[in-house]
């Protein structure tokens, strides 16, 4: 993976947890993320093409350990609430906004981009 890609990978993560943590829809997270109204797709989007693991996404260069371990603990919360090959009922992110299993995702994506921040911060202050 060139510079160019894992740069556009990691800016991707970074504004899908932030998207997640405003309530995932597409009016809360603008021209962003257009599309991922449907759940299935923000899933999609998450474990198929953006995460691939703390350990490859340190190893590619994409994140920070420190980066890497929040980015896990929040896909771990996310894949607990919607399971691998398990559908949801309801598919459309505007009518999950006030279910507790949604909100849970929501919650852990507000308390990642905190700590991502943090982990930030402290990076620039070390440099």
């Amino acid at each position: 993976m060139n510079d160019r890609t894992q740069a556009a990978v990691r800016r991707n993560l970074f504004e899908l947890v932030d998207c997640i943590a405003r309530g995932g829809t597409s009016e809360a997270c603008g021209t962003i993320t257009p599309y991922l109204d449907c759940l299935d797709e923000l899933r999609s989007m998450w474990f198929d093409d953006l995460f691939q693991g703390k350990e490859s996404m340190v190893n590619e260069g994409i994140l920070t350990q420190d980066e890497g371990q929040i980015m896990e603990e929040f896909s771990a919360t996310f894949r607990k609430a919607y399971p691998r090959g398990q559908s949801s009922t309801e598919a459309n992110i505007n009518n999950l906004q006030k279910d507790p299993v949604w909100l849970a995702v929501v919650h852990a994506a507000g308390d990642a981009k905190v700590r991502l921040k943090k982990v930030q911060s402290n990076q620039k202050r070390e440099s």
